[in-house]
């Protein structure tokens, strides 16, 4: 068992940013636990919001997909150019034609196709961006894939190198290509990388994509620290959505993460495919969130530069106390709850 002063500082971690906030503690107020402000190397703090969206730009990645389809909406409609990327140009080009039909100016969008697993495709969508719009306020990394039901050492290393590809490798260069261009703006921005609740948690046969969510947590939490170091005018939030209604089903390998003349990998795909297309009649259950909810969730975090951003909080969060629980008394870890 947990030690109960150990429990009593676990329960007042307050969950919003990397610096927990501990009350009575002094460090945590010096380092500033508010994450809307900043303190400066003086010791002034200042306000550090992004509350201005309009006539500014926003660049999605996985915007093929239902929630990258919902973020370049909600961006649309705060007055915000967006950039649109997939590595699908047929979904890419539905989404946006999707768009213009909902009476999105189809002049504030451009679509790129972009594969994330390789740097100079996501410089060719950065350098795309700021040629038709010239800048960029906010970066949403949300491509993903998951390769799931499968256990750690049955998993190929294509299986891994897909995974990693996308999700993590997919985050590190959308984050080291797109942090210097804003920083070099001088304005205000912000990046949201998706992770999510898995990575904050394990669960069997989700090994690929728990260790390369994961990986981007522990990536978005150093970058909120390296920006606050430079007092930057750029922020990040690393977004942990649970279920999402309508989600899992674009999970199509390039043939680069394919084993040639694998019949067993190729029948496991179509399988996993046709298993997440059936659970799309259950997705509109309890403990779905519609895409755009999880849109909201974005605009909003970064209009209040929230680290964290949780579309099911009170479970993430008790699942972040119960792992800190584990940790702190040296117990293994516990299986994850079905928020993901």
């Amino acid at each position: 068992m947990i030690p109960r002063s150990m429990a009593l500082f676990v329960s007042s971690i307050t969950i919003g940013s990397p610096l927990a906030c501990v009350p009575g503690d002094d460090r945590g107020r010096a380092r500033g636990c508010d994450p809307r402000t900043r303190a400066s190397a003086s010791g002034e703090t200042r306000e550090r919001t992004m509350q201005q969206f309009e006539g500014r730009v926003a660049v999605v990645t996985g915007a093929g997909g239902k929630v990258g389809l919902a973020l370049s909406r909600r961006f649309a409609r705060e007055g915000m150019s967006v950039a649109m990327a997939d590595v699908h140009a047929e979904d890419l080009e539905a989404a946006k034609a999707q768009l213009v039909e909902e009476g999105v100016d189809a002049g504030r969008l451009i679509t790129v196709e972009t594969d994330v697993t390789k740097s100079e495709s996501v410089q060719r969508l950065a350098d795309a961006a700021v040629e038709a719009f010239g800048g960029v306020h906010v970066v949403c990394n949300n491509a993903g894939v998951n390769p799931q039901d499968i256990s750690i050492w049955e998993a190929t290393e294509e299986d891994w190198r897909w995974a990693l590809g996308v999700n993590l490798w997919g985050a590190i260069h959308g984050t080291r290509i797109f942090i210097p261009l804003m920083l070099a703006q001088d304005d205000e921005g912000h990046l949201v990388n998706t992770a999510s609740a898995a990575g904050l948690g394990a669960r069997p046969g989700m090994g690929s994509y728990v260790v390369s969510k994961t990986g981007i947590v522990a990536l978005t939490e150093v970058l909120y620290h390296e920006l606050r170091r430079l007092d930057a005018k750029v922020s990040c939030s690393v977004l942990c959505p649970g279920r999402i209604r309508g989600g899992g089903t674009r999970n199509r390998r390039p043939d680069e993460f394919r084993t040639p003349g694998d019949e067993v990998q190729a029948a496991r795909d179509h399988e996993l495919y046709q298993r997440a297309l059936a659970r799309q009649a259950e997705m509109g259950g309890p403990g779905y969130i519609p895409p755009d909810d999880v849109a909201n969730i974005v605009v909003e975090g970064v209009r209040d530069n929230r680290f964290y951003l949780f579309t099911h909080p009170e479970a993430t969060s008790g699942r972040v106390l119960e792992r800190a629980e584990a940790l702190a008394a040296l117990e293994p870890p516990s299986l994850a709850g079905s928020i993901f």
